[in-house]
């Protein structure tokens, strides 16, 4: 009775030379990409070393992978396609078995009778829940005991047993150590699985087989050569960092001044933690978190980063600033995928321009260096926002890292990716109470799995700073009041909290004249005599409702513009850009001089934008701040009034 011809996949792709795919076969595929990618993610696999307290957990994890879909050689399973049927392993066909997943079954096969295979087996009850999860949620063990006879048959469990022993005896599964911290080893396990279980079901990358190879021939010549090509062709190898980067370097400015925050950015010390800037608006926020998290990649202590932002709006925008700088982070020699999470991601060309498809055999892109200064991404990570966090950087809405502490399918991807980045939450002020309590959990997350997060703000509360750091596990007795503030807690030693005041930007240092009008006709015409000297004015509504009243009471000598969330997306990313040309950092005086900006809380946050005159409805001091900081943003010798 051979393992090795039970199906396993059955939606053969034209031309594909076998009717199916062997269950055992698959299996292997799936191990071998589990074992590449702990070849290929030191980091990876150092921190599961730490949790399980062993050396090389790539033994154990590799073998128990190798099982994840032992459930596929039930009766239940093989009587999905009646034409691959075996009659001379499982007999008459007979009457479908009640099926509660092959995930299910072959967990409960794994936990009460295989598990005695493996050393110290009946304490790898949690890694095993995890990968036997690998299809998108946490197996459940609620429900009544299930039949295992029924289900297998007698022949189904014998086969199982066999395979478990040809695995255990091929791959040579150590154990874990003493204290090992399971649980928390489960959830890095988890997304393992399930990334090696997508990249290792492309039948492009692992075609069918026939059942003619013994076990340990396809490990050897067939499953562990194509899963090192389809893991390099996938593009979810860590690229190469600089280990050396200036401003200029990074910024393509050669003129480029570091402010006094990005100064103690390159001198701060680095080691996984939490890291809180904050400094006021236009003090170069964004590339001092970014300097920073090159400074922890080239450590070896994180393998890319992720800017979560408030809203599409702002991460389109930081899509196409990182697009001018993500490539400088990294070596020349490498080729990092630049990715963009939102629900809208589709409309936005920029990011769809820069999707490429590797050589399948050499996993470059084709014309690599005409790309050298283009932002592009991998095919294979960009055809799924789940699979954003692979990339090497990653902007997106926080929503999308969110859903790595939510019950959401396969969040645990998200987890895996999200461990090995450095998360930059940008605005973390801006948040309301329910998605504050997310946040709180995804520090929780982050903290427990040595991740590194950078937090900036111009406008952070002290009561929501306490929350943030305890959650990273921090312990807060004072507040220093010092403004601008870095602030840090390693991962290691969360009750050491370092603050560090900074000297503020100079440009950032004014007086901002400030005046109230008691109508918002009365604020229009002030907008409007500003907008008729010549100035760049922006006059923000707190709904749309408003901003578009306002809009349709512009003079018709004026040249207006209106910016909000309502409208169609296509159209909205058009009107972003062009008010990113027309008032942004290399806008000229013919782009913005005269020009009327009416728009809601879009524009509050993350654009950098510059006006002259600013007028504004009545909301939170935090926000008006914010608002204020799209006054005179930018040193210009040619503004107008």
């Amino acid at each position: 009775m051979s393992t090795l011809l039970p199906w396993g996949k059955a939606r053969r792709i034209e031309g594909s030379v076998a009717p199916y795919h062997p269950a055992v076969y698959h299996c292997l595929d799936v191990a071998a990409c589990a074992l590449v990618l702990l070849e290929c993610l030191p980091l990876l696999r150092k921190r599961l070393g730490c949790l399980l307290n062993v050396n090389d957990p790539t033994p154990l994890l590799v073998a128990l992978v190798a099982l994840h879909d032992i459930g596929k050689l039930s009766r239940a399973f093989q009587q999905k396609a009646n034409k691959h049927w075996l009659n001379d392993i499982y007999g008459d066909i007979g009457e479908a078995p009640e099926d509660p997943g092959h995930g299910t079954s072959g967990f409960y096969l794994w936990r009460d009778i295989l598990c005695n295979r493996f050393e110290d087996g009946e304490k790898l009850l949690p890694l095993a829940r995890s990968i036997y999860g690998h299809h998108g949620s946490p197996v459940c063990e609620a429900r009544e005991q299930i039949n295992l006879r029924n289900i297998f048959g007698r022949c189904g469990i014998k086969l199982a047993e066999t395979f478990a022993d040809e695995v255990i005896e091929l791959l040579e599964p150590g154990t874990i150590g003493r204290n090992a911290n399971l649980e928390h080893a489960s959830w890095l396990v988890a997304g393992l699985t399930v990334l090696a279980d997508w990249i290792g079901s492309s039948q492009e990358w692992f075609p069918y087989a026939k059942p003619n190879a013994s076990i340990a021939d396809y490990w050897e010549r067939t499953a562990k050569p194509q899963a090192r090509s389809a893991v390099s062709v996938a593009g979810v190898i860590p690229a190469l960092a600089t280990q050396s980067l200036t401003y200029p370097q990074m910024t393509s400015i050669e003129a480029f001044d570091p402010t006094p925050m990005q100064v103690w950015v390159m001198n701060a010390h680095i080691e996984p933690g939490l890291y809180i800037i904050e400094d006021s608006t236009g003090a170069g926020k964004t590339e001092a978190a970014v300097m920073l998290a090159h400074r922890i990649m080239a450590a070896g202590l994180a393998d890319g980063l992720y800017v979560a932002l408030p809203t599409m709006a702002t991460a389109d925008g930081m899509f196409d600033r990182m697009g001018a700088m993500y490539r400088k982070l990294f070596a020349d020699t490498t080729t990092p995928s630049l990715a963009l999470a939102h629900g809208a991601r589709d409309l936005h060309e920029g990011f769809q321009s820069a999707i490429r498809i590797p050589d399948p055999d050499t996993g470059n892109f084709a014309g690599a260096k005409e790309l050298e200064d283009v932002s592009f991404c991998n095919a294979w990570i960009a055809d799924d926002r789940r699979k954003t966090f692979l990339a090497q950087v990653g902007v997106g809405t926080v929503d999308q890292a969110l859903l790595s502490i939510l019950p959401s399918f396969h969040q645990s991807l998200r987890v895996l990716g999200l461990s090995q980045r450095v998360l930059i939450l940008d605005e973390v002020h801006a948040y309301d109470s329910y998605m504050n309590q997310e946040i709180l959990r995804l520090l929780e997350m982050q903290a427990a799995l040595g991740g590194t997060t950078i937090l900036l703000s111009a406008t952070l509360p002290d009561e929501t700073k306490a929350r943030l750091l305890r959650a990273y596990g921090g312990t807060v007795n004072e507040f220093s009041q010092d403004y601008p503030l870095a602030t840090f807690i390693a991962a290691r030693r969360p009750d050491e909290i370092v603050l560090d005041p900074v000297a503020p930007r100079g440009i950032t240092v004014r007086s901002v004249p400030l005046s109230f009008v008691t109508t918002p006709e009365a604020g229009l015409r002030r907008a409007v005599d500003a907008a008729r000297a010549g100035q760049a004015v922006l006059y923000i509504r707190n709904t749309v409702r408003d901003a578009i009243e306002t809009f349709d009471a512009i003079p018709a000598e004026i040249t207006p513009h209106l910016f909000h969330a309502r409208f169609a997306m296509c159209d909205r990313q058009r009107i972003q850009d062009d008010a990113l040309r027309r008032f942004g950092k290399k806008s000229g005086p013919n782009d913005r001089n005269g020009h009327f900006l009416v728009a809601t809380q879009v524009v509050e946050q993350s654009l950098d934008l510059d006006f002259d005159l600013i007028v504004s409805d009545l909301a939170p001091i935090d926000l008006i701040i914010q608002r204020a900081g799209r006054l005179w943003r930018h040193e210009r010798d040619d503004r107008p009034a």
